[in-house]
């Protein structure tokens, strides 16, 4: 096998993508069937330190616009839907589609521009994952894929414990819920908000570099809301702090509108706590049935459903728990890689 693997998403570490492809090229050099002279990476702007003992080549700028200088790889793994990096046409492809969110977020001149990328690119791939059977079926409903062969491998997920940790931002002893993102308008956040006044005791965190547009249209209406003490925005966080704000938040809240499959979601399950997410796209397929969902994002309705979810957890915490932790093993990282790997020898 001579296969490239493009880890060029790693630029963007604290974004979906980043931490995919971190947590994807961690799982497959600890892989038992990982030889390295059959693999090489396509890195990032830097790699992480356990990556830099292996063959890379560089993200070279005419590489983007010179397929043909990406030539000598057998198979080549994009690891996203929309890569900069194209393999030559003698290689074999296989692209990795997480979501086609574009439908959601973009205006419809841009949804037909990324949806034409997206058919160009899966007319020249030789294979397809979805990370999810709704982005599975989002795919097939507006692509006409043939016979193409399209495969669901669900994503791992794995949660570094940092036992002992303490935050930066001091919240012990306070109650409080939780939500980690990207901050833009696909997230929903802003629906938490008048949420909040339902729940004078709790705090709510929400981490992410806000530092955007959606970031500061949440900042000002926190203000308008007269949120300032209750609603706190960290920014960017370490994997430390994430950890430690999920094992000791009363609930994880992800109201997103548009998820290819949410790996939040399954963080905060194998810490065994609740969650209660949105009921669109793929989150519940994500949450099954250990998860809640908010019908719609009427304040009081969110309250309640929020509530309901936190009681019946506390009615019988080690089974619910128990519960939560059984179901977020269904993501196992070494099962994923193990499935990719069937896929590599077949298509090399």
């Amino acid at each position: 096998m001579n296969i490239l693997v493009d880890l060029y998403k790693l630029k963007d570490i604290n974004t979906g993508l980043g931490q995919f492809s971190i947590q994807f090229a961690k799982a497959l050099v600890s892989h038992p069937q990982f030889n390295p002279d059959h693999f090489t990476f396509l890195k990032g702007t830097e790699m992480a330190t356990h990556l830099q003992q292996y063959k890379t080549i560089s993200p070279a700028i005419q590489r983007r616009y010179l397929s043909f200088l990406n030539r000598g790889f057998g198979l080549w793994h994009s690891l996203h839907q929309f890569p900069s990096f194209i393999p030559d046409k003698n290689s074999k492809w296989l692209l990795t589609i997480h979501d086609l969110n574009f439908l959601i977020e973009k205006n419809p001149i841009k949804q037909k521009k990324y949806l034409g990328r997206l058919i160009k690119n899966v007319n020249r791939a030789d294979c397809i994952t979805c990370i999810s059977k709704f982005t599975q079926d989002q795919l097939t409903s507006h692509l006409d894929v043939g016979n193409k062969r399209t495969e669901i491998i669900p994503n791992g997920v794995d949660l570094i414990e940092f036992p002992g940790h303490t935050p930066k931002l001091n919240v012990e002893g306070s109650k409080f819920f939780f939500s980690i993102g990207v901050f833009e308008e696909k997230k929903n956040f802003e629906v938490l908000l008048p949420m909040m006044h339902f729940f004078k005791n709790h705090l709510l965190i929400l981490a992410g570099n806000c530092e955007t547009s959606y970031g500061r249209k949440l900042k000002e209406l926190i203000g308008k809301l007269r949120l300032e003490r209750q609603v706190i925005l960290t920014g960017t966080i370490s994997d430390a702090d994430k950890y430690w704000y999920l094992c000791n938040m009363d609930a994880l809240l992800f109201p997103s509108k548009a998820e290819g499959f949410g790996i939040p979601v399954i963080e905060a399950m194998c810490c065994g706590k609740p969650v209660v997410l949105s009921s669109s796209t793929a989150l519940p397929e994500t949450g099954g049935t250990i998860a809640a969902y908010f019908d719609h994002f009427e304040p009081e309705h969110m309250a309640k459903i929020v509530q309901q979810h936190i009681q019946l957890f506390q009615s019988d915490p080690d089974t619910k728990s128990r519960e939560s932790i059984q179901w977020s093993q269904r993501f196992s990282w070494k099962e994923s890689i193990s499935k990719y790997f069937k896929l590599y020898q077949e298509l090399s």
